[in-house]
C-alpha cells in the first residue's frame, strides 16, 4: 500500500473517531508520526527518518505540521468525502454493488439491487457515496474520483412494518444497501458511512435509525458493536436470519 493511502486511511480514523465518540484512540496521542516505510508509529523516530509529522490537539485540530517530500500537500487533495449521489453516478454504484455478489453473508443477488432502487433512492435524495481520489493533480488540472462506498435511507414496507420498532422513537428511518468496493476493506469504511448516515437522519428530523444485519456475519456484528445499538428483535426476510438494530439519534 502506497504511503499516500496509508496516509489516508490514518486521517480517516483520526476524523472518525470523536463521531464514534472513543476518546483513547490515536488522536489523544498528540503526536503521531507516519514513516517512510508506510508503517505507523508513535514515538522515536530514531529508527526511521519520518516523511511526515501531524500534530493534533485534544480537540483533534491540527497544531503542527511538516511537508516533507509534499506528501502532506498531496493528500490534502487526496481526502475522501461522502456527497449526494447523481443521475451520472448510477453505473458506477450498480458495478459497486454488483462487485458485491458472492461474498460470505451477502444477501445479494443478480436481481438486487439493481437499477430500479438506485433509480428509487435518487428520487428521494435518499443515496450517499464515499468518492476516493479527487483532484489527484490539482496543480495539473487532472482528477480522478472513484467510488468506493455506497449507502441508502431506505424504503421497504416489509422493514417498516417489522412490530420490534419502538413506538417512543418515532419516527425512525432505515439505513441499507451499505456496500464497500473490495479494495478498500478493512479501513473503517461502513462505520463511517453509517455515522454519516445517522447525521443525514437527524438533520431530516428522525429521531432514530434502524436496520437489518445478518445475525451470522460475525464481522458485520463485531464491526457495529462499538455504536452501542440496541438489538430489538430478529425477522427472518428475503430467506437471511436478522437481527434487528436500532438507536436513538
Amino acid at each position: 500500500m502506497h504511503i499516500e493511502q496509508k496516509l489516508s486511511r490514518f486521517l480517516s480514523e483520526m476524523v472518525l473517531a470523536p463521531s464514534l465518540g472513543l476518546k483513547k484512540v490515536r488522536y489523544n496521542i498528540q503526536r503521531c508520526y507516519v514513516y517512510c516505510n508506510g508503517l505507523f508509529s508513535c514515538g522515536s523516530k530514531k529508527r526511521w527518518g519520518y516523511v511526515a509529522k501531524i500534530v493534533y490537539d485534544k480537540d483533534n485540530h491540527v497544531t503542527e505540521e511538516n511537508d516533507a517530500h509534499g506528501k502532506i500537500k498531496k493528500m490534502r487533495n487526496r481526502m475522501r468525502k461522502i456527497v449526494a449521489a447523481t443521475e451520472e453516478n448510477k453505473e458506477e454504484i450498480l458495478k459497486l454493488y454488483k462487485i458485491q455478489l458472492g461474498r460470505e453473508f451477502c444477501p445479494w443477488d443478480d436481481s438486487y439491487p439493481g437499477m430500479k432502487e438506485i433509480e428509487f433512492d435518487l428520487g428521494r435524495e435518499a443515496l450517499f457515496v464515499m468518492i476516493d481520489g479527487q483532484e489527484i493533480n490539482a496543480d495539473a488540472g487532472s482528477k480522478e474520483a472513484r467510488i468506493i462506498a455506497a449507502i441508502s435511507i431506505d424504503d421497504d414496507p416489509q422493514v417498516e412494518r417489522l412490530d420490534c420498532w419502538s413506538h417512543k422513537l418515532a419516527p425512525g428511518a432505515e439505513l441499507s444497501r451499505l456496500a464497500v468496493h473490495p479494495d478498500f476493506q478493512n479501513q473503517k469504511i461502513a462505520r463511517q458511512m453509517l455515522v454519516f448516515g445517522m447525521e443525514e437522519l437527524a438533520r431530516r428530523g428522525y429521531k432514530s435509525v434502524h436496520f437489518l444485519v445478518n445475525k451470522l456475519n460475525v464481522k458485520a456484528l463485531r464491526s457495529y458493536a462499538v455504536f452501542g445499538f440496541d438489538t430489538v428483535g430478529e425477522c427472518s426476510l428475503y430467506g437471511q436470519p436478522f437481527l434487528c438494530y436500532e438507536k436513538s439519534l
